[in-house]
């Protein structure tokens, strides 16, 4: 199901002006399964989907809950402002902590309000 939303949602033209760019936001906080977080990143990325990692404490490496490092593109609070087309909510012990950070509720329900896509993996 979800496959064919992203292709409907893509440019089948030639003319680069017609092609429509997909952004994703996917939130990283210590703790994330990382299997949530690179397979999912993988994925969208060969689909030719813009993948944002948004570190929600800061822009720091974010410990996966098998000890994997991620280091997030950006730290979530310069991005509050911005719009994605779809928001990555992975899951693991650590996105418990999600609900701690305001700035995440404030991005989801802006989103949400636009009728935009929102993905929660597992616990997330």
């Amino acid at each position: 199901m979800q496959r064919a939303i992203l292709r409907l949602n893509r440019s089948t033209k030639n003319n680069e002006k017609s092609k429509m760019v997909i952004k994703a936001l996917v939130f990283l906080i210590d703790g994330n399964e990382e299997s949530e977080v690179v397979i999912t990143v993988d994925t969208l990325r060969r689909a030719g989907i813009e993948c944002i990692l948004a570190g929600v404490n800061d822009a720091q490496p974010v410990t996966c809950v098998q000890h994997l490092r991620i280091l997030p593109d950006i730290e979530l609070s310069r991005l509050e402002n911005e719009d994605f087309d779809i928001i990555v909510v992975p899951g693991g012990p650590g996105s418990e902590r999600f609900t701690e950070f305001d700035i995440l509720k404030r991005i989801l329900k802006r989103h949400v309000e636009m009728n935009k896509l929102i993905c929660a993996i597992c616990a997330g």
